[in-house]
C-alpha cells in the first residue's frame, strides 16, 4: 500500500510478481484468493491504473492471461458474488505463466515478457515505442508491458524420436 503512491510521486512504473493470483482457477473453477482479498487487490490496482503496467502470476500451470474490466463483471460472479459487485477496472491485464515443470501433464514451458517506453507525440494520442539505449525520464511518455513469447517443450515429440 505504501509503495504506489512512492512511485506515482517519483513518477515511476511498478509491475506486481507473484505466484497466486487473484482469479478463478482454470482446473477446478473456483477462486484462489478470498472474496475480500480479491476486492482489496483491484481497488488498490485499480487506484494505481498509471503506475502499474503489469501483473505476473504463476501457479496454474498453463500460458493464460486474465483481464478485469469493472464495467462487465462476467465471469467474476462466482468470485465476489452479487453480481461481481465491488471490483474496479484494472487497465493491465494478469499474465499468468506457464510452468517449467510436466508435473500435472503439461509440456515445460517459459515466457519472456517484454516492456518499453512509450513516446506519446504531442498529445494526438498516437504512441511509438522507444528503443533508446538509456532509460528515459517518464515524463516523456510512459512505460507498458508491449509483448510476450512463451516457448514450450513438446516432451511428447521429443521422447518418440
Amino acid at each position: 500500500k505504501k509503495t504506489p503512491p512512492e512511485a506515482r510521486r517519483n513518477q515511476s512504473r511498478a509491475v506486481i510478481v507473484g505466484h497466486i493470483s487473484p482469479s478463478v482457477g482454470s482446473f477446478r473453477h473456483t477462486q484462489l484468493w478470498k472474496t475480500e482479498y480479491i476486492q482489496r487487490y483491484y481497488e488498490i490496482v485499480g487506484q494505481f491504473n498509471d503506475v502499474v503496467m503489469g501483473q505476473l502470476f504463476g501457479h496454474i500451470h498453463t500460458d493464460e492471461f486474465r483481464l478485469v474490466d469493472g464495467a462487465d463483471k462476467r465471469g467474476m460472479n462466482d468470485v465476489v458474488g452479487n453480481g461481481g459487485g465491488g471490483i474496479v477496472a484494472v487497465d493491465t491485464p494478469i499474465l499468468l505463466g506457464p510452468s517449467v515443470t510436466p508435473l500435472h501433464g503439461n509440456d515445460p514451458s517459459f515466457r519472456i515478457v517484454k516492456y518499453g517506453h512509450i513516446i506519446s507525440n504531442g498529445g494526438s494520442g498516437d504512441t511509438q515505442p522507444s528503443h533508446n539505449a538509456t532509460i528515459p525520464s517518464n515524463r516523456d511518455g510512459y512505460y507498458r508491458l508491449l509483448d510476450y513469447d512463451s516457448y514450450r517443450c513438446d516432451i511428447r515429440d521429443g521422447n518418440a524420436s
